[in-house]
């Protein structure tokens, strides 16, 4: 990149090369691989689960038919704990962004929730998939 006074700037004036940030190109490169991998994620209903603004935290899920993806965001400076309601009794969860999965089952008939632990400014992608009996 050549960077002149016709460029509009007066200082900085000169030759720099530039290069791709190979890790931001990685993760862009991910997540059009699991938008597009996940039904939900591009024609899903949204609903918002939770909402902390002194936190910086929410979530919210994407459902599209029997498929179901919550996303989750902690934008503040602090390692911070979610209990989210997935509405459903048993299911199986998968973090799509790293491959961390479990399972969870309530076995008095009532909903689960996703309890998970969130490192500050990140976020997480969480695909859920009913048990049935």
């Amino acid at each position: 990149e050549v960077i002149d006074k016709n460029s509009g700037f007066e200082k900085g004036i000169g030759k720099y090369k530039v290069e791709p940030n190979e890790d931001l190109l990685s993760l862009y490169t991910r997540l059009i691989e699991i938008r597009n991998s996940n039904v939900e994620l591009k024609k899903g209903n949204a609903r918002f689960l939770f909402s902390d603004d002194k936190k910086k935290m929410f979530a919210f899920e994407r459902t599209y038919n029997e498929k179901k993806s919550i996303i989750v965001f902690n934008l503040g400076n602090e390692t911070s704990e979610m209990s989210l309601p997935a509405g459903l009794e048993r299911f199986m969860y998968i973090n799509l962004l790293t491959d961390q999965s479990g399972t969870v089952e309530n076995f008095e008939g009532q909903p689960s929730a996703l309890n998970i632990t969130i490192q500050p400014q990140s976020f997480g992608i969480y695909r859920l998939k009913d048990i049935k009996n």
